[in-house]
């Protein structure tokens, strides 16, 4: 599958609060786990994404591979329970059809450019609309 005929048809980044979805302290890993989740969120209930299959584009193999279970948390356990609980609804709300595709980090590939765009704004305070999720995009 290519990028070339993409879209994004949302985008969110906000700062973290400790406390929400077991969010224990603010890190990276944390804030790359609690992208997953927003990502998944997004797909199972927006109007936008419901119905459609999912691949979810990653940089972080951390996050990924924690979130589908083929990792076990050491740290972020509580994070991590939420993230592996939302890839399980969003695996059987689109009926399997959910999958993880690596793209590497600062490599220059759009939308990981964008999603890394997205979380400087949200680690500077800069809000977009809640509901959404970052680096959505469809063929």
């Amino acid at each position: 599958m290519t990028d070339d005929g993409a879209r994004e048809i949302a985008a969110l980044c906000g700062p973290l609060d400790v406390g929400v979805d077991g969010i224990e302290r603010l890190t990276n890993n944390t804030a790359e786990l609690k992208a997953v989740i927003e990502a998944l969120r997004f797909a199972r209930n927006d109007p936008a994404a419901k119905g459609r299959p999912v691949l979810l584009r990653y940089d972080s193999a951390y996050a990924a591979l924690i979130s589908c279970g083929v990792w076990k948390a050491k740290a972020n356990k509580a994070l991590a329970k939420v993230a592996q609980d939302e890839w399980a609804l969003t695996r059987r709300k689109t009926g399997g059809r959910l999958w993880l595709s690596h793209v590497k980090g600062h490599s220059g590939h759009r939308w990981n450019h964008r999603a890394d765009r997205l979380a400087d704004a949200g680690r500077h305070g800069e809000t977009q609309p809640p509901g959404l999720a970052p680096g959505i995009v469809v063929d």
